[in-house]
């Protein structure tokens, strides 16, 4: 299969097993048995290399390759590769993306590039600047900001209790 534009001439050359048309302006591609995408507006193609590709969102798609997670927003900048075992939302403050790697927690940008490190056993979403952390042997969470540091209010608040 592939694709052409209403004049005859062809956007995407024949060289898939078959497609499916997605909404959102995208066609999910197949050869063999890996998946791409191809972006109707963009013309830009997602190579074939994912075992499945899930839409998740407006422009927004969950890609699974070899067991492991990755995301692929476009239209925002966001393409993180298939790393990790689990992934938090994309639109979080600064832009930055919760994920899961070996069992740990941290933050990375919309390209995969870490920006606190994967290290914790759990974290939620930053608000206002901080973001509740669990890193064991400690069984209560504590605050840190946007250089990972810990903020010590919340050890303060914690002492007072």
């Amino acid at each position: 299969w592939g694709l052409i534009d209403s004049t005859g001439k062809f956007i995407l050359k024949q060289a898939f097993d078959t497609y499916s048309n997605f909404s959102n302006d995208f066609i999910k591609l197949r050869q063999g048995n890996k998946y791409g995408l191809f972006d109707l507006q963009t013309h830009q193609v997602l190579p074939c290399q994912y075992t499945s590709i899930t839409p998740t969102g407006l422009h927004r798609f969950l890609l699974e390759q070899n067991g492991r997670f990755g995301v692929y927003e476009p239209r925002k900048g966001i393409h993180l590769p298939c790393d990790y075992e689990a992934i938090g939302f994309t639109d979080e403050e600064k832009g930055w993306i919760r994920v899961q790697q070996n069992g740990k927690w941290g933050w990375v940008d919309k390209k995969g590039k870490v920006m606190i490190p994967i290290r914790y056993d759990a974290i939620a979403p930053f608000e206002d600047g901080k973001a509740p952390v669990i890193q064991l042997p400690y069984e209560d969470h504590f605050f840190i900001n946007y250089q990972g540091e810990f903020l010590l209010e919340s050890l303060r608040k914690r002492e007072e209790e």
